[in-house]
């Protein structure tokens, strides 16, 4: 038998890595893989079988998984523990065999540590999402907070909203990535795993999923939860701030197979929430980020030295103040405040004033396009949308993208069902716009503006 933990725990040798006293708490997930492999040597169905009902067994418990895994080790011996899983395996009805990826190195199983202890390990390494912060992109971290975070203790709590948005995050992903993997055409994957560059073992990424593709190439995907505020910018293509993180994945795996990927995002409830862009591997860039991201380690991590501030007013301040000792606000009563700090305050209230005058002209301006585009929508035919173009106006028929069925679709003229072309015959001013060859064509109703 191949083994499905034996890949599995290599240790990562970050900053802190000292191999004569070793960081306990991935000490201690080491003599859980050990164990987990023991545990396997026992079994006789299949190693991926075997994980999917180790896990399984392990989901029902109401604690941590490393509670979990401390009481099973001090009760149960490996050969318990591989009886047990053997008796649950018939209910793991959708395990699938592993993609191996030689050029990369697997680091463990995630699904067998605790979410702490995964982020505890993430302190040895930059991880595919942050590497839009040590690139100055990201809208949540600078490289300082980064820094800053990779040499604190992992917190025993991140608060209401921070577990919340965790929550709802993985239990989003697992929707997206089915509905997404349907409508492609392609079949899941799921990865559990921890991945590190080979030449580069403080670089790492955590891929969501695989697809695999009846012509036999695998693609990457990316699960993301946005708010609907974010629609235009999702809609545009993938945020600049998020690029990174599937160009780091590619890298880090550096397979051949690999040639591009997907994100898929999750706006909300209904189905034109739902985006999905594909993107391909470019290896110039992927390199670039690679040096970048070696750079920032080698020049501030491992030395120990503060990354400058990163020019973003809000990000500096979250990372100074969360991080960094300061009086700022211990002066007493009679404190004298600067001249600045009055300019300072007449500036942000003008710009406030400003900012409700236009929020409410521009709620007034949605509504009024709203009411107007629901008595155009009444006015013209149900398959139809309408077009400007100047001072004329004309009918067009759409066809909706749904997702692409691979990443390199060629552009084709859109096939018009014949009910629809009678219909369009006997309109005076129709114009047929070319599409492209979709999965699912989908007609839609509503008004397309210049």
């Amino acid at each position: 038998m191949s083994g499905y933990f034996p890949y599995g725990f290599t240790y990562p040798k970050g900053f802190q890595y000292d191999e004569t006293n070793p960081d306990p708490g991935i000490e201690k997930i080491r003599l859980r893989v050990e164990f987990l492999n023991e545990t396997i040597s026992y079994s006789n169905i299949e190693d991926y079988v075997f994980a999917a009902a180790l896990d399984l067994f392990q989901s029902h418990s109401k604690y941590d998984k490393d509670v979990f895994w401390d009481g099973i080790m001090a009760r149960l011996s490996p050969v318990q523990v591989a009886t047990l899983v053997d008796a649950i395996a018939d209910n793991v009805v959708d395990a699938m065999p592993r993609l191996d990826f030689p050029n990369a190195i697997a680091l463990f199983d995630c699904r067998f540590i605790s979410t702490k202890e995964w982020e505890h390990i993430r302190r040895y390494s930059i991880g595919g999402s942050e590497a839009a912060a040590v690139l100055g992109l990201s809208h949540y971290q600078s490289p300082r907070s980064l820094y800053y975070e990779k040499k604190a203790p992992v917190p025993d709590d991140r608060g209401l909203g921070g577990q919340h948005i965790l929550d709802y995050g993985h239990f989003v992903e697992e929707h997206i990535c089915q509905i997404n993997a349907s409508t492609i055409g392609a079949i899941r994957y799921p990865e559990h795993r921890m991945f590190a560059h080979k030449d580069y073992p403080f670089i790492t990424c955590n891929p969501d999923d695989f697809f695999l593709f009846p012509d036999g190439h695998i693609a990457l995907f990316e699960a993301k939860t946005a708010y609907r505020m974010k629609r235009d910018e999702w809609k545009g293509g993938i945020p600049d701030y998020y690029e990174p993180q599937p160009r780091q994945y590619l890298e880090v795996l550096n397979d051949p197979r690999l040639v591009g990927g997907y994100i898929g995002v999750c706006l909300g409830g209904d189905p034109g929430d739902r985006i999905c862009h594909d993107y391909l591997r470019d290896p110039v860039k992927g390199a670039e980020q690679i040096r970048k991201v070696v750079e920032y380690w080698e020049t501030y991590i491992v030395p120990g030295v503060l990354p400058p501030l990163s020019g973003d007013f809000k990000l500096d301040m979250e990372a100074t103040y969360k991080y960094e000792p300061t009086n700022k606000h211990d002066a007493g009563t009679d404190a004298i405040l600067p001249d600045a700090v009055k300019d300072l305050f007449e500036e942000y209230e003008e710009i406030q004033k400003q900012r409700k005058a236009l929020s409410k002209e521009l709620a007034a301006a949605k509504k009024k396009e709203a009411d107007l585009e629901a008595q155009l929508r009444d006015m013209i035919p149900a398959e139809l949308t309408i077009c400007s173009n100047g001072d004329d106006l004309s009918y067009v028929f759409r066809v909706k993208e749904t997702c692409r069925t691979s990443l390199n679709t060629a552009v084709a003229a859109t096939v018009i069902p014949a009910p629809v072309r009678a219909m369009l015959d006997n309109i005076a001013a129709v114009t047929i716009e070319p599409g492209s060859a979709y999965t699912t064509p989908k007609i839609t109703k509503g008004v397309v503006t210049k």
